[in-house]
């Protein structure tokens, strides 16, 4: 996933925090301090400034051996920190560093490390210096709210230049005999048993490649079907696939979410699957086997989510700042 390749010149605008109301809470507003991705055609967002930021290309390679659900009791505060075992990484430290908080390094806390994927996880730009917007702490966020996920919130949308992407890709199922292979291997239904069972598989079989090396263009949202005939896709076709996978065995689509986000640690762009079950969101990462606590954002930048129920923008909600209360002298 390439942002660069994707969006019109002048319209991607990294860091910028731009408040809208939101639209059941009027007292409150949402800030988007993150990439602003192909909203040309966005009601509501107009008159960004230009901007030309330096998008790396994720060059991930890799993934992955059969793994066991793990539950995350308690959040993982830093998915640098977990992917090392507990440590903060270099760039963390050097981003605490240039943001003014390093005195939070030795706070970077691991309750429930992460296992990465077999093969491990290797992308461009790791070794590159950047400064994270103010906005954002070098550590993960929580949502507060139940029903958003990644620690942001959610503006629904009505168009999105993806559009046809998504509508080409987001009812295109996969061939009965791959479903039935993942079904003996799960079991059916839509349980944390089937979720971990699809991701652990898909990160196995399925490995890292850019588009431009399968399809010959910069960006291409593979159906599920051509992903499984390939044996590999980049972030957003193993996504999809993972997806397509999930409501083959019954997971309903409207609890699904494509999410396109920003890697803040590795300085690339990303994908990711969040999944709605029983009231709780998972995220399926190709980064690792395990099935993630969806309400921290492991240093991800949401940006667009997709499902079959809507589109979102995501945001940070804010509260207005209190006015100073005058108090007349008797």
């Amino acid at each position: 996933m390439k942002w660069s390749h994707l969006v019109a010149a002048g319209v991607p605008v990294l860091g910028l925090q731009l408040a809208i109301a939101a639209p059941a809470q009027a007292s409150a507003s949402v800030v988007l301090g993150l990439p602003l991705v192909a909203v040309a055609g966005v009601s509501g967002l107009s008159g960004l400034p230009s901007s030309q930021p330096d998008y790396s290309a994720s060059a991930c390679e890799g993934a992955a051996s059969a793994g066991l659900m793990a539950r995350v009791a308690e959040p993982v505060s830093s998915k640098a920190a977990a992917l090392l075992g507990g440590a903060p990484s270099r760039l963390e430290l050097i981003s605490m560093q240039q943001s003014s908080r390093t005195g939070q390094a030795s706070q970077t806390l691991v309750t429930a490390p992460i296992a990465p994927a077999a093969g491990g996880l290797r992308c461009a730009a790791l070794t590159q210096s950047r400064t994270l917007p103010a906005i954002y702490s070098a550590t993960s966020r929580a949502s507060a709210d139940p029903e958003n996920f990644l620690g942001s919130a959610r503006l629904p949308l009505r168009h999105t230049t993806f559009d046809a992407q998504w509508d080409r890709v987001r009812r295109a199922g996969l061939p009965g005999r791959a479903v039935a292979a993942m079904a003996a291997r799960s079991g059916a239904g839509a349980s944390e048993m089937t979720l971990a069972a699809v991701n652990a598989w898909s990160n196995r079989h399925i490995r890292y490649r850019e588009d431009s090396e399968i399809y010959g263009k910069s960006d291409y949202w593979a159906t599920a079907s051509a992903t499984l005939k390939h044996g590999a896709g980049d972030c957003e076709d193993i996504a999809i696939f993972k997806m397509q996978a999930l409501a083959a065995l019954g997971v309903p689509r409207s609890d699904m979410y494509l999410t396109i986000a920003r890697d803040t640690v590795r300085n690339a762009d990303h994908a990711l699957l969040v999944v709605k079950l029983e009231g709780r969101y998972w995220v399926l990462d190709n980064a690792t086997d395990k099935l993630l606590d969806g309400a921290m954002s492991y240093d991800y930048r949401p940006i667009m989510s997709f499902s079959t129920s809507g589109k979102w923008l995501h945001g940070y909600t804010r509260q207005p700042e209190q006015a100073p209360t005058l108090i007349a002298a008797r």
